[in-house]
């Protein structure tokens, strides 16, 4: 919702309620949130919850995602799962079972159109294997390759940054620049979830990724799209040298982000996140007239 702020949370922390806000207990500081400015709450680390701050947060369609240091959405609370209105789930099920291919065709093809868009790739051939497609492998194969060209003018964009990007690579994130690539997406995921169950749709219902868990893989879908903005987004802070390699730590053969330098990192995510949330709208509602 437009005017609205995601709350990210690292513990050890205690979230309470105290009127019509949250109020978050960290050793001897206590800091408040009013509820109507809050969008979703992001959790890193041992965050515990009063029962009375989950009633809140639950009658106030407040979302709560529970991330790894590494970006990873390890779980959540949401306050309904599934809307009453059905109409719009029965015929995604339907699509689904009839010609799945279709929808995730369809996608696919408004990532092309977006990576052609933002970053001046021809797709022609894309776009005919994309065409000739029998099924969701090569539909995905497809993806991969476009994924890949963007990526690899992505590399050429943030070139001279102080932070390194030795490809896409991710579980974990194998640089700085994949720590922010793998934490920006995850974060369009939950900006895209409660979006996509107020809309009506199903978010495990998928077309083109594969239902894995809990992912919520129709998420995923619509986030495709969306991904070619959100990565050239975060070429400027990179090549500004917003973010340095002193913001990262390294555990194993993974980096994230340090917590005392996430606050840069939503100061970024929420300058995008209303333009994101439109593309968001116009994706879903291309799906749903196609859905019909």
């Amino acid at each position: 919702m437009r005017g609205r702020r995601i709350l990210v949370l690292y513990g050890p922390s205690h979230l309470t309620k105290k009127g019509d806000r949250l109020c978050v207990l960290k050793e001897t500081r206590t800091a408040s949130y009013p509820v109507r400015h809050l969008d979703c709450i992001i959790v890193f680390g041992n965050i515990s919850f009063s029962t009375e701050a989950v009633h809140f947060i639950v009658s106030n369609s407040i979302y709560v995602f529970f991330l790894s240091r590494f970006g990873r959405i390890k779980g959540m609370i949401v306050d309904v799962f599934l809307r009453s209105n059905n109409h719009l789930r029965i015929h995604q099920y339907r699509k689904y079972v009839e010609n799945r291919t279709h929808i995730a065709k369809l996608i696919v093809r408004g990532k092309l159109e977006e990576v052609k868009n933002i970053y001046r790739i021809n797709i022609d051939s894309y776009l005919r294997k994309l065409e000739d497609a029998k099924d969701i492998d090569e539909i995905m194969g497809i993806e991969g390759a476009i994924s890949r060209s963007m990526f690899d003018t992505f590399s050429k964009n943030i070139r001279g940054a102080d932070i390194d990007f030795k490809g896409r690579s991710y579980k974990p994130p194998a640089d700085e620049v994949n720590a922010l690539l793998s934490l920006a997406y995850t974060l369009t995921y939950c900006v895209a979830f409660p979006v996509v169950v107020s809309m009506g749709f199903d978010p495990y219902i998928s077309f083109l990724h594969s239902k894995r868990g809990t992912h919520a893989s129709f998420c995923s879908d619509v986030i495709e799209p969306l991904r070619p903005f959100v990565t050239k987004s975060l070429e400027d802070p990179i090549r500004r040298k917003v973010f340095v390699k002193g913001d990262f730590k390294k555990d194993g053969n993974g980096f994230y982000l340090h917590k005392e330098s996430f606050g840069k990192f939503m100061n970024w995510f929420e300058g995008i996140k209303e333009d994101l949330t439109d593309r968001l709208q116009e994706t879903l509602l291309y799906i749903t007239e196609e859905l019909k």
